[in-house]
């Protein structure tokens, strides 16, 4: 499937590489703020928070669904339960709690189905789905830091030896990235971030959708943009395309990797086909962000060598 694509769109002139592997309550928002507020130092703290507040955030999505199973069916809370759950989703995988994540992700899709008309977001559709989240629930028990397989991908990548060689080997690339990262979750905030220090790059901003990020783009001025799909008020695809046709002050051949839980032919068609230069699928691990950034680079090199030649 991937070189599908890729010689799909190189054809086209456009080059990518895809890697496979809102409204909420007030008081969801100042949890979401206070997390965003509260730095962190290492991957194992970020775990311990996000496994802390997992069970409000889980009970603020089960309110959510509660309201529309008891009430009436409001397409704008379908929409914005969607949304919830395709946030967490995304962030239990990164976690690495895959079997938590997973389930999560297989009621999303259910939910692209509504949305593209294979299914109805009905009062049957919405009762299956509350007695998925019962089954859900007794998960929670068991997502503790202990159990997360983030910190056991991450090992390997935290030795003194391997730490060095991948700074040495790679130093220059990563100290020249100037990275503006964009997801609703405050948690993989932190983590991105810690992720991308730790390989060495050292000019690191943050935002919360698209239209945030536009708006920090104009001091911070980034040569790479990572960005999830899945955000209220701008989602990601919305702001790559304001990217790329000039609308912003970030220039228009920035390359951009995309991250989502989404991983259907057609969602990956489509921003490969607007121009993305990298698609990976959550969970993202500092290896699989390292080989992005580090392919991309090698792209850029390749091409400005390329030019420097024919000129």
């Amino acid at each position: 499937m991937r070189s599908r694509l890729v010689k799909r769109f190189n054809h086209c002139g456009r080059h990518a590489v895809v890697s496979l592997p809102e409204r909420r309550t007030s008081s969801h928002r100042l949890r979401i703020q206070e997390a965003a507020m509260t730095s962190v130092s290492v991957p194992s703290d970020i775990v311990k928070r996000y496994c802390s507040s997992l069970p409000a955030q889980f009970e603020t999505a089960a309110q959510m669904l509660l309201s529309l199973v008891q009430g009436p069916v409001d397409d704008r809370e379908v929409r914005d339960l969607y949304g919830e759950l395709h946030r967490m989703a995304g962030t239990a995988q990164c976690m690495g709690f895959p079997f938590f994540g997973d389930e999560l992700a297989k009621i999303v899709y259910d939910f692209e189905k509504c949305t593209s008309g294979a299914l109805k977001a009905d009062k049957i559709f919405l009762g299956s789905v509350a007695k998925r989240f019962d089954r859900l629930s007794k998960l929670l028990e068991y997502v503790t830091i202990r159990n997360s397989l983030l910190l056991r991908d991450l090992e390997p990548l935290e030795g003194v030896a391997e730490t060095r060689f991948i700074k040495a080997r790679y130093q220059q690339v990563f100290s020249a990235q100037r990275v503006l990262y964009c997801d609703d979750d405050p948690a993989l905030q932190q983590l991105m971030t810690v992720i991308l220090d730790d390989l060495g790059v050292k000019a690191v901003e943050t935002a919360s959708d698209g239209r945030e990020l536009l708006h920090k783009a104009l001091k911070f001025k980034p040569n790479l943009v990572i960005t999830d799909w899945q955000m209220s008020p701008m989602a990601g695809l919305q702001l790559l395309r304001y990217i790329r046709q000039g609308k912003s002050a970030i220039d228009t051949n920035c390359p951009i990797i995309f991250l989502s839980t989404v991983k259907t032919v057609n969602k990956i068609e489509q921003v490969v086909g607007e121009g993305v230069a990298r698609f990976l699928v959550k969970p993202f691990n500092k290896a699989s962000i390292a080989r992005a950034i580090y392919q991309i680079a090698s792209t850029d090199s390749k091409t400005e060598t390329k030019i420097r030649k024919s000129a």
